[in-house]
């Protein structure tokens, strides 16, 4: 209930709001986990056992599309995400006026 309290001020002004994202993604993605085959015989699949090089990627989304993106290997901890916040996001962000768009 306090949260949306908080987001009323946002209603009716989509403009101001900034959205951040996160995935990854390795080798094993690309691999089915549902298959066909003839009746009564069972669905068959080679599996890989090595799983790749894991890459993370975040990104930063408003109204006028993608604000920054960031990509890294491996996954992402606390200390990169602040790293993305403070080097790629506060830089484009506008300060909260009332008026400037991506702004919160």
């Amino acid at each position: 209930a306090e949260y949306m309290m908080d987001m009323q001020v946002y209603l009716g002004h989509p403009e101001f709001l900034v959205f951040v994202d996160e995935t990854g993604t390795d080798r094993r993605d690309s691999m089915r986990r549902f298959g066909y085959s003839m009746q009564g015989k069972p669905a068959r699949a080679q599996k890989l056992l090595w799983r790749g090089e894991h890459v993370t990627a975040i990104s930063a989304l408003s109204l006028t599309g993608i604000l920054d993106c960031y990509t890294t290997r491996g996954t992402v901890n606390a200390d990169k995400f602040e790293e993305f916040i403070e080097q790629s996001l506060v830089p484009v962000l506008q300060p909260f006026d009332g008026v400037s768009p991506n702004s919160v």
